[in-house]
């Protein structure tokens, strides 16, 4: 036998390099800020506590258009936590829990917290989200910052602020 090793035919060996790289399709891992995150994941997620996580998940889908990612059943049948899509960022809701101190805003007597995403329209989304149930607090108006904002609370009490970025502003310009 000749002292080098046998190898497999050309053809053989970059087939199988390929197949060694090659990961699972709709799964990727990234990188941010030198911390690997788990598949589609932001390095910081919001973890919203509501009073029904299947009737809250629909109305973020109706209202914002949320999609559903996953949802995890509780003993009773329904969902005791879910993950929601907007864009390429995660939003996760589910039950308060009183054993870890997890309130809703209803609980605490309001949100000491607000979200804030953008979006492409926010007018239509504000109309969207009213006509499927949210309260509107300040209907969408171009602020000094340069985005075009609006003001909108969730039935279980949580503050969203949906804007569409117009405009950058300098900051020697922005004046409230």
């Amino acid at each position: 036998m000749s002292p080098h090793k046998a190898r497999a035919p050309r053809k053989a060996q970059s087939a199988a390099r390929r197949t060694k790289r090659a990961k699972p399709q709709g799964v990727r891992a990234r990188v941010v800020a030198g911390t690997k995150v788990a598949p589609l994941m932001q390095l910081v997620n919001v973890y919203l506590n509501v009073e029904d996580a299947d009737r809250a998940a629909d109305f973020y889908g109706q209202a914002f258009g949320f999609k559903k990612k996953l949802a995890m059943p509780g003993p009773d049948g329904g969902t005791i936590h879910a993950e929601l899509l907007h864009g390429d960022c995660t939003v996760m809701i589910g039950r308060p829990d009183p054993a870890s101190g997890w309130k809703t805003p209803k609980e605490l007597g309001g949100s000491p917290t607000t979200t804030y995403v953008y979006v492409k329209d926010v007018d239509a989304l504000a109309r969207q989200a009213r006509a499927a149930g949210a309260t509107i607090r300040t209907e969408p108006k171009d602020e000094y910052w340069g985005d075009r904002v609006g003001h909108i609370t969730h039935p279980d009490g949580h503050n969203w602020y949906f804007a569409t970025h117009q405009r950058i502003v300098p900051p020697e310009e922005m004046h409230p």
